[in-house]
This record gives C-alpha cells, sequence and structure tokens, in this order.
C-alpha cells in the first residue's frame, strides 16, 4: 500500500496543476474545474489500488480527465459536490487553493483557442501547453500519431489565420 501511496503522491504533485488546467480549458468554470480534478485522481487512486498498471501514468491521468470532461457534457457527472460545500471535509493538500490560482496567461490561451474546433483545441492544448509529446497525445486522444500531427498541424494552421484576422 505504501508503494501505491509514494507513486501517487508522486503523479499527483507533478500532474495536478496540469490537469487542473487542461480541464478548466475545457469546462470554463472554476468549481467545476476543481471537482473534475478531484475527480481524476481519485479515479487514478482507486485504479492503483486496484492493481491496474500503466505502460504511462500521466497519460492514463489526461486520458481519466479527458473521458470526465465527456461525461460532464453528457450530463453523466450530476452527483459531483462543490468543493465549496465540502468545507468540512479534510484535504491533504492544504494549499490546493494556492495550487489552483490562474494566470492572466491561461486566460489568454483560452481565448485564442476558443475560436478553435474542439479537436483542434484539445490537441494543441495537450501538445504545447501541457508539453506533451506526440505519442502521448495520440494515446489521449485515442488516435494514430500520424493522424495528431494533421490534427495539430490544420490546428495551428487555423489559429494564425484566426490570430491574423483578428489583429
Amino acid at each position: 500500500m505504501s508503494d501505491h501511496y509514494s507513486i501517487f503522491n508522486e503523479l499527483y504533485d507533478d500532474n495536478v496543476e496540469n490537469i487542473y488546467r487542461f480541464i478548466y480549458l475545457k469546462v470554463n468554470s472554476d468549481d467545476i474545474a476543481k471537482d473534475l480534478t478531484s475527480e481524476t485522481f481519485t479515479k487514478v487512486w482507486k485504479s492503483l489500488n486496484n492493481g491496474q498498471k500503466f505502460d504511462n501514468s500521466r497519460a492514463f491521468t489526461f486520458q481519466v480527465a479527458r473521458n470526465l470532461i465527456i461525461d460532464h457534457y453528457r450530463g453523466k457527472n450530476k452527483t459531483t459536490i462543490p468543493l465549496s460545500e465540502c468545507s468540512e471535509m479534510s484535504d491533504p493538500s492544504s494549499d490546493i487553493e494556492k495550487r489552483f490560482q490562474l494566470s492572466s496567461d491561461i486566460d489568454e490561451i483560452k481565448i485564442a483557442l476558443s475560436g478553435l474546433k474542439d479537436e483542434y483545441r484539445e490537441a494543441i492544448t495537450l501538445r504545447y501547453v501541457e508539453d506533451m509529446p506526440i505519442s502521448e497525445v495520440a494515446k489521449i486522444l485515442g488516435k494514430k500519431q500520424g493522424t495528431v500531427r494533421v490534427i495539430l498541424h490544420r490546428g495551428l494552421k487555423a489559429l494564425r489565420e484566426s490570430i491574423t484576422h483578428g489583429a
């Protein structure tokens, strides 16, 4: 159990901010992003405790987050309780609020990406905002690496055109 705990702690510490940012850029709500981030790591913890092995724990965590976002938009996530209503629950990360503070960079990225197709926005966010290799992006999106390269190329082209016409 302690081995799972140390693996999880390292995974959490290394990825919580990135997972939150990834979710926030998709749901556009601080409370929902916090809830889905918490749920993401709860599912990862349960998977670890059930003995699931990951080839790439970071990609697995982003895939869990992506699936929760999809479920959220499909309306399957109606039982989520906002964190603001859970003040009596103790959180092992007492500085979690500080870790979730958004910078102006996030807002600028969100505005620039908002005009793109969802597929482009998601691929660009994973590749360039989260700095993931194409192999991880492909795994998260469930696509071949060549397809991801095409999506990124088209997405960046659309982003350039949007910025050029918007300026």
